[in-house]
């Protein structure tokens, strides 16, 4: 039998594999929209390759599909002891958001630009995509 207390800790780990899983699938998508200069902005070795082997449509479908892979077993580790690393990943991942949100480069972004940061871009890529 579960324990009201045990279901809550479960719970709360299967939020941070949401928030994680949700930071990944925040990356690939701005994949998609800044495709045209990827290339040069890719700082992973492998997806460099990948990208210059079957170009970014290629990276992409190998991010989502090893972001479903991670998914499935953290949410196995969620109901195992070793449940505690997925913080670790949080953590990880929150540094990546920040990288992606809010560092072009050799500047931050001015957040108060609405249309020049990558989150509006997120938000516009949906919004133009229920639109149409």
């Amino acid at each position: 039998m579960i324990t009201k207390s045990k279901m809550s800790i479960n719970i709360t780990y299967l939020l941070i594999v949401f928030f994680v899983c949700s930071i990944s699938v925040y990356d690939n998508i701005l994949n998609v929209i800044y495709t045209d200069g990827l290339l040069t902005r890719e700082k992973n070795p492998v997806g460099t390759w990948l990208i210059e082997t079957g170009g970014v449509s290629l990276f992409v479908t190998i991010k989502a599909i090893t972001t479903i892979i991670a998914a499935l077993l953290a949410i196995r580790i969620v109901y195992s002891k070793y449940r505690i690393a997925l913080v670790v990943v949080l953590i990880f991942q929150v540094f990546l958001f920040i990288y992606l949100s809010f560092y072009g480069g050799e500047m931050f972004y001015d957040v108060l630009s609405y249309d020049e940061t990558p989150m509006y871009n997120v938000y516009e890529f949906y919004y133009n995509l229920l639109m149409d």
